[in-house]
């Protein structure tokens, strides 16, 4: 094991696979689902029915499939001459309420079949690798990890291209040094987390002014509803005005960060 360690060169770009829930996002395009609704729920026709016992539905945590089983509700109606009281359907209930992937892995054969009766699998498939090529040529990180030195440095990179950020961490005989968006911490004579005590430290006299109310906070003589809204206008300041090396070793003042009204 630590002969393979010490011989890392990894690196490649992440990219989105194509997923279960995906492909099911490309069969209901290619496939006219009878829609129904689950019983209570507030969104109408939410439900993808296979057939009369189950059917599909989505929620946070992807597309679910379910067990049904029929909901009826007595309705009263005039008919001419006197009320009368029938049965109307009122939607479905899920008797179960699985993910869909974890049902796709265990019947494989019966999803396979269904497709193969109902979907039109040349387009299908069409839809498929051209969603992956996107997805191959839109990738999302690149990483590289590698050992110098026999294994006496271990360096990790990582490129953020949503955000268009870089984290750099080298491990070595001193301990960590991490660079994120052009500011360094940790070195041969400190740690990370001495690293930021001293910009903390550095940058107090930022907020002399600062004044907590009963509901937000005055900061630099303007209101702020929450703490992260502070921040975040801090970080745009630094960013956008390319203050990070002042931010780390020097401070920064009232001034540095205000912005034009």
């Amino acid at each position: 094991m630590s002969e393979a360690l010490n011989n890392i060169d990894v690196w490649g770009w992440f990219f989105k696979e194509v997923t279960i829930d995906d492909k099911f996002n490309i069969v209901k395009d290619l496939y006219n689902f009878k829609r129904e609704t689950i019983h209570g729920s507030a969104y109408r026709n939410e439900l993808y029915l296979i057939d009369e016992t189950r059917g599909i539905h989505t929620s946070w945590s992807g597309w679910r499939i379910c067990d049904l089983e029929p909901v009826y509700k007595e309705v009263q109606r005039w008919n001419g001459s006197f009320y009368e009281f029938k049965e109307e359907f009122d939607g479905y209930k899920t008797t179960t309420n699985s993910s869909l992937k974890d049902y796709v892995e265990s019947h494989k054969e019966e999803c396979k079949k269904w497709l193969e009766e109902h979907i039109d699998l040349n387009e299908y498939n069409k839809r498929v690798e051209n969603l992956e090529n996107h997805r191959r040529a839109e990738q999302s990180h690149y990483y590289d990890l590698n050992s110098a030195s026999k294994g006496e440095v271990l360096q990790c990179y990582i490129e953020n291209r949503y955000s268009d950020e870089r984290l750099y961490i080298e491990s070595d005989t001193y301990g960590f040094n991490i660079e994120i968006d052009n500011i360094l911490l940790g070195g041969k004579d400190e740690t990370p987390l001495m690293s930021i005590l001293k910009i903390m430290l550095n940058n107090r006299n930022m907020f002399k002014d600062f004044i907590e109310l009963d509901k937000g906070y005055v900061f630099n003589n303007k209101y702020y509803e929450t703490i992260e809204d502070i921040a975040e206008h801090i970080e745009c300041c630094i960013k956008n005005k390319r203050l990070h090396n002042k931010f780390v070793n020097n401070g920064l003042n009232a001034e540095d960060i205000k912005t034009k009204e």
